[in-house]
């Protein structure tokens, strides 16, 4: 499936009022190494963390961002680019 169909199919149903933007959260991941959960090092669209990730969403941490800064499975990853 192409990439932009499958963030797509992430996205549905979220009732945004942007079409443009979309609501990411911090998540909790199971680490299976130490039998705990941790900070995931990335935040994405609620569907994508209770339907694919299996994992808990940290509500509070929202933020709206660019659906085309979205991978293919509906992740955001914020790039740090330093100081100028």
């Amino acid at each position: 499936m192409p990439r932009h169909e499958v963030v797509s199919s992430l996205l549905q149903g979220l009732g945004d009022e942007d079409d443009e933007t979309v609501e990411v959260f911090n998540l909790l991941v199971f680490n299976p190494v130490w039998g705990d959960f941790r900070f995931a090092s990335f935040k994405a669209t609620r569907v994508a963390i209770e339907t694919r990730l299996g994992a808990k969403v940290l509500e509070g941490t929202a933020q709206r961002v660019l659906r085309s800064e979205l991978d293919a499975e509906g992740r955001y990853r914020r790039i740090a680019v330093g100081w100028w």
